[in-house]
């Protein structure tokens, strides 16, 4: 499907805003909790094309903490959606060595969800990574990796915080590669308070198809934009500033 050329160049972690579940439900004229199913079936789908051309990491936006203020029967048609799920492909996921975890606030997250996640999070061989981002925001991220790091500082007298001591220990992705890519579905071209801190120097993709049309081609074709980008992370190398 790819050439080695494009191989080389590819990001090591993708995240994926999923949004439009709903609006596509309204385009189809079918019932939304319809929309979700379609979307949770389309999310496992995705996890098997980046597990086919092997990245490391990949962090679905799943829950979002704003999600809460939806109607209850909705949320609970989410949850049960991504339960049965995680259910349907757990024989699959646990046979490719696909590991599972959760980021996001985990009062809140139903039990057998957290159950589900921590039995795929034991894997001892890891070929891939997938990140459910529930009940997640990225300024609470942010507060909540600033609340362990002051309370390391006044209990252990950890030096003062710096930028690369806050991302390896403190914010909620720090076991896991910095991503690289970020991709909106759903013609909106906003983070939606996702991955704010992590987001400083990922590539972003602003898409107007809606997440249950999401296929493996419109993958292709992003992973190829993406090997065409010079990441500079603000560094001019020497040589180009001799010419």
């Amino acid at each position: 499907m790819f050439t080695q050329i494009y191989k080389e160049k590819f990001p090591k972690s993708i995240s994926i805003i999923m949004d439009g579940n709903g609006t596509w439900s309204e385009k189809t004229h079918l019932k939304r909790f319809l929309g979700h199913y379609i979307g949770g079936k389309k999310s496992f789908f995705l996890i098997e094309h980046c597990f086919n051309i092997d990245l490391q990491n990949v962090t679905l936006y799943t829950f979002s903490h704003e999600n809460w203020g939806r109607h209850l029967m909705e949320v609970k048609n989410i949850f049960a959606m991504l339960y049965y799920f995680m259910i349907k492909f757990s024989k699959d996921m646990k046979k490719k060595s696909i590991k599972f975890y959760i980021i996001g606030q985990m009062t809140n997250i139903p039990l057998n969800i957290k159950n589900v996640t921590t039995y795929h999070s034991y894997n001892i061989i890891k070929k891939m990574i997938t990140i459910l981002a529930l009940s997640y925001g990225g300024r609470n991220d942010i507060i909540n990796g600033m609340k362990k790091k002051f309370l390391d500082y006044f209990c252990i007298n950890i030096p003062n915080i710096n930028e690369v001591d806050f991302n390896h220990f403190y914010i909620s992705t720090k076991k896991f590669s910095e991503t690289d890519v970020i991709i909106r579905f759903g013609n909106q071209s906003r983070l939606s308070n996702f991955l704010l801190w992590q987001a400083s120097y990922a590539e972003l993709f602003f898409l107007n198809k809606l997440w249950p049309d999401y296929s493996r081609e419109i993958l292709t074709n992003l992973l190829k934009s993406f090997s065409f980008c010079n990441r500079k992370y603000g560094i001019i190398k020497r040589d180009a500033c001799v010419k």
